[in-house]
């Protein structure tokens, strides 16, 4: 090979490292933070009618991926559950694309589940945000983890 196509290989190679650099520091960055929070949360409520709302999220590529003050209300308006940080397996998060979420082993800190039958209903609350998580499909979106470790629940 000639010394001028080795220079072009240099600077192919760099470029893709700038890229890759420019990328993740993108990623981590409170722009990118907040683009990856709006993906999620949409991704995780997709086509359900659930209210969800997430103060917060840190993804970190290469360990836990954090969700603050999250907060779940019922088909009433009111607050079903409020979780302060929920933190799940990074690596996880592209099995969202594929409809299989499964976040391995999950901690949440500060709980707080407010279950109860509004007037009128059958079932509480919780029954009927729990239907709306079923898979419409035999092969639709499934929510699994391995472990979950509860801190702090009221």
């Amino acid at each position: 090979m000639t010394q001028k196509h080795w220079r072009n290989v240099k600077k192919i190679t760099l470029l893709s490292f700038a890229l890759a650099l420019l990328t993740l520091l993108l990623l981590i960055s409170p722009l990118g933070q907040s683009m990856i929070n709006a993906w999620l949360t949409s991704k995780l409520v997709e086509n359900r009618d659930i209210d969800v709302t997430i103060g917060s999220l840190f993804a970190n590529p290469v360990g836990d991926t954090s969700f603050s003050d999250v907060l779940i209300r019922d088909h009433k308006g009111d607050t079903l559950i409020y979780i302060g940080q929920f933190e799940f397996e990074s690596y996880r998060i592209g099995q969202l694309i594929n409809n299989n979420i499964h976040l391995g082993n999950a901690k949440i800190d500060g709980l707080f589940l407010n279950v109860k039958r509004h007037n009128k209903d059958k079932k509480t609350n919780l029954d009927l945000f729990a239907e709306k998580l079923k898979p419409k499909t035999p092969n639709g979106r499934r929510y699994e983890a391995s472990k979950i470790n509860v801190v702090g629940a009221k």
